[in-house]
């Protein structure tokens, strides 16, 4: 971040005794704080979180009820401030210098104003979460066709404390190259699972998920091409900070030609085969030409071919 240069007037200068300290910044209202949290929770995040969800249980078979209904509440705004608020404190520093932050789309910036505010909240969606988890696996009363209490715990405690061990340190995972790209995989796997395990009572691993998450692990890694100079200037140890954006891109481009590969020998639904070749398809086009081609305006293009083929995949191809 730029250093603050301050004009001084030199016939206000003290000459002796302390200087005069700071004002704090003034603490945002309850109506720009809730609409502060609410960025912060992504809001777009929610949509695509229960798309994947009901995904889930539309591949089980399962019925509606009140657990389904519930969970399916809890991946909104609670869900999202875990999931990304989170990020958002850790990276407080960087996101000052991102252009992209301080959207709905891409998440408020965290400062001295409603940093405090901003934690207690994130702390209270995760309390809240975890206490969800510990009703269920208290119930474990698992009704056949409807799905798995037990399972249903473990999974949201499970990407609770994923949700803090990417972002928070010590072990945060973001700045672990690929390792940061599989940690998305698993928390889409997992909210996949979720909607599954509302209609049987057994996690099972088809292999076309399983194919896909290259493609997933190759989008997150080619998210930290964007982000590298706000990322530099943070000390933020991703892996286009580390080896450079075009490499990066490469190895995003990579990951993704993997799950391209296995399109032939598994069974995708079409839309997402169609959605793992564009991706492939974009990535190679900013590899090729990056001044053309920028980075941040790849991703984008990439971001709305997966959300329309994810409305595609819920709204057509497994419609009742």
């Amino acid at each position: 971040m730029s250093p603050i240069v301050e004009a001084i007037d030199p016939s206000r200068l003290q000459l002796s005794g302390p200087a005069p300290s700071a004002k704090p910044p003034p603490a945002p209202g309850p109506v720009a704080l809730l609409a502060h949290l609410l960025r912060v929770s992504r809001p777009a995040g929610w949509l695509i979180a229960l798309g994947i969800y009901r995904v889930g249980m539309a591949y089980a078979e399962a019925r509606e009820s009140a657990r389904a209904w519930l969970i399916a509440a809890a991946l909104t705004f609670p869900f999202g401030l875990v999931l990304f608020g989170w990020n958002d404190l850790a990276d407080a520093a960087s996101d000052r210098a991102n252009p992209r932050k301080g959207t709905w789309l891409h998440g408020a910036r965290v400062d001295a104003s409603n940093a405090g505010p901003t934690r207690l909240a994130v702390r209270s969606a995760a309390a809240l979460l975890l206490a969800g988890a510990v009703v269920l696996a208290l119930r474990a009363q698992s009704a056949p066709g409807l799905g798995s209490d037990r399972g249903s715990a473990a999974l949201l405690a499970a990407s609770v404390v994923l949700a803090w061990a990417y972002s928070a340190r010590p072990l945060r995972l973001k700045e672990v190259p690929i390792v940061d790209g599989v940690c998305s995989a698993a928390s889409i796997s997992a909210l996949l699972a979720l909607g599954w395990l509302q209609g049987q009572t057994e996690l099972q691993v088809p292999p076309e998920p399983v194919a896909y998450v290259p493609a997933i692990v190759g989008l997150h890694t080619f998210a930290t091409v964007m982000d590298r100079d706000s990322d530099r200037s943070a000390k933020h140890r991703t892996l286009a900070v580390r080896i450079g954006a075009r490499a990066t891109a490469g190895i995003a481009l990579g990951l993704t030609l993997l799950t391209v590969a296995a399109i032939p020998f598994v069974e995708l639904a079409p839309v997402i085969a169609v959605v793992a070749v564009f991706q492939a398809a974009v990535m190679a086009a900013h590899v090729a030409v990056p001044r053309r081609l920028g980075a941040r305006a790849a991703f984008v293009i990439i971001g709305l071919g997966s959300a329309g083929g994810l409305a595609w995949l819920v709204f057509v191809y497994l419609a009742p």
